[in-house]
């Protein structure tokens, strides 16, 4: 498994790469050692990360191993396009050798396959018994590619390499690993497979443009012409040169292959006859799927099983096909991750046929929300190549089913119809648009009858109702046959959990033209969010027919009803903080109490405040000092949103606690639309009442005064600017949230040299006189004393003011 390549001479500065090296290949050693061990027993590489110092082999057995690179050796230490630290890997897929330095998130297209070999191409890509791509570490420290042992072919990919770097060809990974060899470095290869190895390939059958053999002959048939045009042409995004082969790989055979845990999609397979010679490739390796013998709707691989497109090799002229001989056997080969050769039977025999220009195809039938390819709708194997449009004439019948076609690919939102066209390549190089599919969209679980309707609970009285089309039942509804509506919960248990059906009425059915002249029903279901129950619904339409040409009709249709997304009910952002947890109110004040509106908190209109119940909860009593303490609930009821709560926050006298600036949990349950049969949406959130007066602003606005044994200083109430938390200035002498204010001497230096005239302001006088006291006797260091204004509001709570500052001189 490990051989070496790529030796360069040091010519840049490698002397820290080259001191490590020694290192790291003796940390490695043991692992590699073990590594191979484990892929000797059978295992296999499940997948390769690159890290800051190396990389991460895992197998499928899910056993890890580190192979790093030494100190200081990092990747992508010399650029690499601005990587540092993480191995590249290389990957050789599309066609192109690609880069990656995110362990294959994104990938950077370094060079296609075909410049390996010039104006050949195509060889050593997938499908070819092709060589694989070469790779080497030059002098310069660029990675270089060459197409197998052709030196000829060497070129310079682009990118740095000072340490690992790994390459993921088919079904090999190749681990490049740096080593010391005197004054240069060399790199050492360990080549592992990327999945376990295929002991046996056995081919069980084949289908030629979706008819199969009766899987013995195993015979395929290729479509083939010749561009008869006169001239270049160009279709479907390739050009063909004037009388250029015109070929189709619609040809399919379907091999066994052992082990079923081998992942076949990553082997290079291609067609040999008993010399090594064919003009034939396997282009693509995809899982079998089919519905049976699985019982479900949708297809499923089968075990072992995959489909390999068989077309004709580059190069194989006109001629060629025409002599060639059917009767040659051919086996399906590959090749391991060592190269070795692994054989079919030879039993595979390839028939070439020279194409017609008939084309047919069959109406289609598309299951509601699930995409199909219109391929399988073609009939004819004289078709090169094809591809489909919705044309400009379909848009309204695009429009009415939402369908969305995506290169060969169709899928559909709504029931009805559309016409695809089908543009093909003739075998003689025409291009022709005559054909159509008609795609029909048909709901899951019916008769292709009606689709799903959705509707989402709104009180908008313009949305209650909701349309689907069903033009597939025009045969019933134009005749005014008879029919009946039924309708019960997709579960059982829904029936215990809601109760009986109410709020959903229909269907009705309407008709219209459109500007195409085409008539489209629609049934129509009216929804009331009142009664209406948000979960799935199954309706039955029974028609009773009109006899022989109209027999009976059951028609099934889901209806899902969903819960409303969004609401009018919402708390105020400004009332609460970030994570709407808790919110701040500043009641009314009344007596002994404070009421407060909790509906001020939130976002909702008056008619649906009728929806809404608050609960709190109430605080456990407690015990003090042997006495117990206990809280007055704010709510009386949980009919009510005004809350009472006591002003004080704990009582002594009354033993109460649990009032102003105590947080209390209250529950906001808010019932959408009055339903009861819808969840309620409940907001949790720690209320706390506070006082608009102790929450705002006392601000003296004055600068210092000064005082002596013969000046005095004056104090204005205009001097303190006195606001509640709202911003908005009050008088503290007539606003009746105050109840009383005092002017104080504030620290001890006001206390020890200063006296006051009087400690209140009145309506008559709104000075207050600052004096020395007479006791003090001459001051030889001045001192700054403090003195405040202290308000007093109705709920006890005392605001001061900031500092009065006054100096004392003499």
């Amino acid at each position: 498994m490990i051989g070496s390549t790529g030796t360069f001479t040091s010519c840049k500065d490698y002397d820290d790469d080259i001191s490590n090296l020694q290192g790291q290949i003796d940390a490695n050693k043991s692992a590699i050692t073990e590594l191979q061990s484990q892929i000797n027993s059978g295992e296999w590489v499940a997948g390769v990360t690159s890290t800051a110092d190396g990389i991460i082999v895992k197998l499928g057995n899910g056993k890890e191993y580190s192979i790093t690179n030494g100190k200081d050796g990092a990747n992508g230490s010399n650029g690499a396009d601005g990587q540092n630290g993480i191995s590249p890997k290389i990957t050789v897929a599309d066609g192109y050798i690609k880069v990656s330095y995110d362990n294959g998130t994104t990938y950077t297209n370094l060079i296609a396959l075909s410049e390996l070999k010039g104006e050949q191409g195509g060889q050593g890509e997938k499908g070819e018994d092709g060589i694989t791509p070469t790779f080497s570490v030059g002098s310069d420290g660029h990675l270089y590619v060459q197409y197998g042992d052709d030196t000829t072919t060497k070129k310079d990919l682009g990118i740095s390499i000072s340490g690992i770097y790994y390459v993921e060809d088919g079904v090999t990974v190749k681990i490049y690993m740096p080593k010391k060899t005197g004054d240069t470095i060399a790199y050492d290869t360990l080549v592992l497979p990327r999945t376990a190895a295929i002991t046996s390939v056995e081919a069980v059958g084949a289908q030629s443009w979706f008819s199969w053999d009766d899987n013995s002959s195993k015979t395929i048939t290729l479509s083939y012409g010749k561009n008869e045009q006169g001239k270049a042409i160009e279709f479907n995004g390739k050009s063909y040169a004037k009388d250029a082969l015109l070929s189709s790989a619609k040809s399919i055979v379907i091999a066994q292959v052992n082990p079923t845990m081998a992942d076949a999609s990553l082997y290079n397979f291609y067609l040999t006859d008993s010399k090594g010679n064919s003009n034939y490739v396997i282009s693509s390796v995809e899982a079998n799927q089919s519905v049976d013998p699985i019982t479900r709707a949708d297809a499923t691989p089968n075990k072992g099983l995959y489909n390999m497109t068989v077309g004709f090799k580059e190069g194989v002229s006109y001629d060629d096909i025409s002599n060639s001989n059917s009767g040659i056997a051919y086996a399906i080969a590959t090749k391991d991750a060592y190269g070795n050769e692994i054989l079919s039977k030879y039993d595979v025999k390839v028939s070439t046929s020279r194409g017609t220009t008939n084309l047919y195809t069959n109406t289609a039938q598309v299951e509601i929300g699930k995409a199909e390819a219109l391929d399988q709708y073609i009939l004819g194997n004289n078709i090169i190549d094809y591809y489909f449009t919705i044309e400009k004439d379909q848009t309204a019948n695009k429009e009415a089913t939402g369908a969305e076609l995506n290169g060969n690919t169709i899928s559909g939102k709504k029931a009805g119809y559309l016409y695809v066209t089908v543009h093909y390549l003739t075998s003689t190089g025409e291009h022709k648009s005559d054909k159509t599919i008609r795609v029909g969209f048909v709901p899951a679980g019916t008769e292709a009858d009606l689709a799903d309707v959705i509707w989402t609970m709104t009180a908008a009285a313009n949305k209650k109702t909701v349309s689907v089309d069903a033009t597939a039942l025009a045969d019933y509804l134009t005749v005014g046959a008879s029919r009946s509506f039924s309708i019960k919960y997709a579960t059982d248990s829904d029936a215990d959990k809601y109760g009986v059906i109410e709020g959903i009425t229909g269907p009705n059915f309407s008709s219209e033209i459109d500007e195409f002249g085409y008539t489209k029903w629609k049934a129509s279901f009216i929804f009331d969010e009142t009664l209406v129950a948000p979960t799935t619904y199954i309706g039955t339409i029974h028609f009773n027919g009109n006899g022989s040409t109209r027999p009976e009709k059951d028609v099934t249709v889901k209806i899902v009803v969903n819960a409303a997304t969004t609401f009018d009910f919402k708390p105020l952002d400004a009332y609460f903080n970030t994570a709407k947890t808790e919110a701040t109110a500043y009641g009314t004040a009344n007596g002994t109490n404070i009421t407060y509106d909790l509906f001020e908190l939130f976002n909702i209109g008056n008619a649906d405040k009728v929806n809404v119940r608050f609960a709190e909860k109430v605080p456990a009593a407690y015990t003090e000092g042997g006495v117990q303490y206990t809280a007055n609930p704010w709510l009386s009821n949980a009919s009510v949103s005004a809350i009472t709560v006591d002003k004080a926050g704990v009582n002594t006298t009354n033993h109460t606690f649990g009032g102003a600036y105590y947080a209390r949990e209250i529950t906001a349950s808010y019932i959408p639309f009055g339903n009861s049969k819808v969840e309620p949406i409940k907001f949790a959130f720690n209320l706390t009442i506070k006082s608009e007066i102790f929450e705002g602003e006392l601000k003296y606005t004055g600068k210092t005064k000064e005082v002596n044994g013969g000046t005095n200083a004056t104090l204005k109430l205009s001097e303190i600017s006195s606001k509640d938390v709202f911003g908005k200035t009050y008088n503290v002498l007539t606003d009746t949230r105050v109840n009383k204010h005092i002017v104080k001497l504030a620290d001890a230096n006001a206390q020890e040299y200063l006296s006051l005239d009087k400690t209140e302001f009145s309506s008559t006088t709104d000075i207050i006189t600052i004096s020395k006291k007479s006791s003090s006797t001459a001051i030889v260091t001045p001192p700054t004393c403090k003195v405040q204004l202290i308000v007093v509001d109705e709920w006890g709570k005392s605001l001061s003011s900031t500092d009065i500052l006054v100096t004392v001189t003499k």
